[in-house]
């Protein structure tokens, strides 16, 4: 109960912090979704050759990279 009214109390008592992070978080999250879409996009448009499977595969990655290395920040 005391960590609902510490969240509660925070909130109130801090709604410039509260849009702020809402803000990032929203950017960060339509940045990562615009992200995947392009390479969902390359990938069905490509022939699916098994050095452009192994590129895409790799950007992929490093896309789950950098939302792990955003994660952590949080």
């Amino acid at each position: 109960m005391e960590q609902i009214h510490a969240t509660i109390t925070y909130y109130l008592h801090n709604p410039a912090n509260i849009a702020a992070y809402l803000s990032r978080l929203a950017t960060w999250r339509e940045q990562r979704y615009q992200e995947s879409m392009s390479f969902f996009t390359t990938f069905s448009k490509e022939k699916r050759s098994p050095l452009a499977v192994r590129a895409n595969a790799s950007k992929l990655l490093s896309i789950a990279n950098k939302v792990r290395t955003y994660a952590r920040t949080l």
